[in-house]
């Protein structure tokens, strides 16, 4: 699943193994950014408006409901309510319910509210989770919804962009009925894991069942490494660092490591270098380059067991990828 962000609206798509393009839209974004935006101000936050299911993916066309295939047929589910509000919303693998947060911008601190309904509405049960006090749907997990923390407001740099999803956010795995909290993790998940970082820097990889799994360090421990965890919890690609350099400089490549420490690299340069985004699958990587514009990037996949690289039809600015469809199934 890929995004493109164009300010007043916005891009998906669903992509295979072989880098084809199998599901494009382009609906509006929820709420209209000023076009005179200052570094400092200060914006509603940017919530994630769509949601995937065993079969479909649901989006936000500003506030209307609907959905596309892998096969590229779509429809309406329905209207949610307009005026100053944002929302989020994760569906059910099955299809039959929805989990909705909605951030109300008409009062000031903006109202949050968070519940389960119907997907064509209905049913209702409002949920009051603890130690959320904003919060969107992630999505699915044995019949569990996760929620991730975030903030009302998002501040616009000095180039007139917003960062959106800057930094982990915890995750909590919450009781759909009660809003209970079961569990939490450092970050939102790949599948039943996060990838997270200790007070000294150190990667380990954290289950919903509070297991840690230590990573084997990629680069000087004050980089602050990161990456992109793969399904099965097991791999990282992140960047790989210059040994000794100053200020974490790193080759351009992507380096793979796993928790066995075994390495693979994904050769590329500090010219023109490559940033992972996404495991499509264990096999399939989703990583970005540069395309020599201001902030603009292509979208790449590569078959990390043939080798094989394949540009993606898919570019611009802020695009992100966000692996499988869909991405939480137990």
């Amino acid at each position: 699943m890929l995004y493109a962000d164009h300010r007043n609206t916005y891009e998906l798509a669903l992509v295979s193994a072989t880098g084809s393009i199998v599901a494009r839209v382009k609906p509006t974004q929820q709420w209209q950014p000023s076009p005179q935006l200052a570094a400092g101000d200060k914006i509603p936050t940017f919530l994630i408006p769509y949601s995937s299911s065993g079969s479909r993916l649901y989006y936000l066309d500003g506030n209307i409901l609907r959905f596309v295939t892998p096969g590229g047929v779509g429809g309406v589910i329905r209207m949610l309510e307009g005026g100053n509000r944002e929302y989020a919303l994760a569906v059910t693998p099955d299809d039959r319910r929805i989990a909705v947060a909605e951030f109300d911008y008409s009062m000031s601190p903006p109202a949050f509210h968070v519940w389960v309904e119907d997907l064509a509405g209905g049913n209702r049960v409002d949920l009051k989770p603890k130690n959320i006090g904003y919060g969107w749907p992630f999505g699915w997990l044995d019949g569990k919804l996760i929620v991730v923390e975030a903030e009302p407001y998002d501040t616009v740099s000095v180039e007139g962009w917003w960062r959106w999803l800057r930094f982990p956010r915890r995750a909590h795995l919450i009781d759909p009925y009660s809003g209970a909290e079961i569990a939490t993790l450092c970050s939102w998940p790949v599948a039943s894991h996060a990838l997270c970082p200790d007070a000294a820097h150190n990667l380990y990889i954290n289950s919903w069942d509070g297991s840690r799994v230590a990573q084997p360090q990629v680069g000087r421990g004050d980089c602050l490494p990161t990456g992109a965890l793969s399904p099965d919890g097991f791999s990282i690609a992140g960047w790989d660092f210059i040994p000794g350099s100053q200020n974490c400089e790193s080759t351009g490549s992507i380096l793979i490591t796993d928790t066995n420490g075994r390495r693979q690299k994904i050769s590329a340069s500090q010219a023109n270098p490559a940033f992972p985004e996404a495991y499509l699958d264990a096999t399939h990587l989703i990583y970005t380059t540069p395309t020599g514009q201001f902030e603009e990037y292509d979208m790449n996949i590569v078959d990390l067991s043939a080798g094989r690289a394949q540009l993606i039809d898919f570019g611009g600015v802020g695009i992100h990828a966000f692996g499988q469809l869909p991405p939480l199934e137990a």
